[in-house]
């Protein structure tokens, strides 16, 4: 290769090399800043391009790509650096406050920004994490009470935000609870004696000046009797471990379960010897309410016929 050759290579190695140069140059625009009333960006600059974008899920299509930003230290939005912008919902914190067959739910109300309003929530509601959920509409509130639950049985729920057209623009963490057996002594059906509250007898005013005797009669009080069982027992629920024991005490000593281990916990030994207690006096404890078969549920009539025995 002669030296003219070489010079020529070496011309236009320069040339492409000075080419690519500015043409990378051309591809970024700079501007000076933005200014409104709330904000200032400066020195801001984009990079010019984009095309065609596309998959599943959604597509892009023309954009002039992301404004260039260097570090915010802002902490009251957040700075999305792109020229389309999107709405944005806060998410509800949930809490739960478990009761006798129920679960009361409250949360914070979710707050729209950029477009979107908050018109209403619905929640989910499963026996398994993770769900599957089924959900209830419940409109424009912050707290919601589900029934109709199994004491000692997990619940998981989640708070779902619908906007005004009922798309679901948020949802919250899920939450979980267990409603829990009401310690409050059942009422109703009998209660084995209760007490009784002796009549006021006023004995007759005698004249001063009489001198007859009069005799009154000694009144009858009948026998006075403590409850011996006070609260409703139920196989998985959370008992009262002295009533458990109080039933359990009654059974071996007064229905001829002479093995029974008096624990305090109601477990399967206990249940199924009140299911032969039960069947043993149906005609009291089964018939009254409709029922053929023994449920091993220590309530009203089951307490009542226990209270009886101890009173007697």
């Amino acid at each position: 290769m002669n030296k003219l050759q070489q010079k020529i290579q070496l011309i236009v190695l320069h040339i492409i090399f000075i080419s690519s140069v500015f043409s990378g140059f051309l591809n970024i625009s700079f501007a000076q800043e933005y200014v409104s009333a709330d904000f200032r960006i400066t020195d801001s600059s984009y990079e010019y391009g984009g095309g065609y974008s596309v998959s599943d899920d959604y597509s892009l299509e023309s954009a002039l790509g992301d404004i260039n930003t260097s570090t915010s230290s802002v902490t009251s939005y957040n700075l999305s650096p792109n020229f389309l912008y999107y709405p944005i919902v806060t998410i509800p914190i949930v809490s739960t406050t478990p009761g006798h067959d129920q679960i009361s739910l409250s949360w914070t109300a979710a707050v729209g920004d950029l477009g979107w309003v908050v018109s209403g929530y619905n929640v989910g509601i499963s026996t398994v994490s993770g769900g599957p959920y089924t959900f209830s509409s419940l409109g424009n509130v912050l707290s919601s009470t589900r029934t109709g639950l199994v004491n000692g049985v997990a619940y998981y729920f989640i708070i779902r935000v619908e906007d005004a057209f009922g798309n679901i623009v948020a949802t919250s963490t899920q939450v979980s609870a267990v409603p829990v057996e009401s310690t409050t002594p059942p009422s109703g059906g009998g209660g084995g004696g209760g007490g009784f509250v002796p009549p006021v007898i006023t004995p007759p005013i005698l004249p001063v000046a009489t001198t007859t005797l009069v005799i009154l009669p000694i009144p009858f009080y009948p026998k006075i009797c403590e409850q011996y069982i006070t609260r409703s027992i139920k196989l998985g629920a959370v008992n009262d471990p002295s009533e458990v024991k109080k039933l359990q005490t009654f059974l071996r000593d007064y229905e001829g379960f002479n093995n029974l281990a008096v624990t305090g916990f109601y477990d399967q030994t206990t249940y199924n010897a009140v299911k032969t207690f039960q069947t043993k006096y149906a005609s009291d404890i089964l018939t009254p309410v409709g029922l053929t078969v023994p449920s091993g549920y220590v309530y009203n009539l089951t307490i009542k016929k226990i209270n009886e025995f101890m009173c007697n």
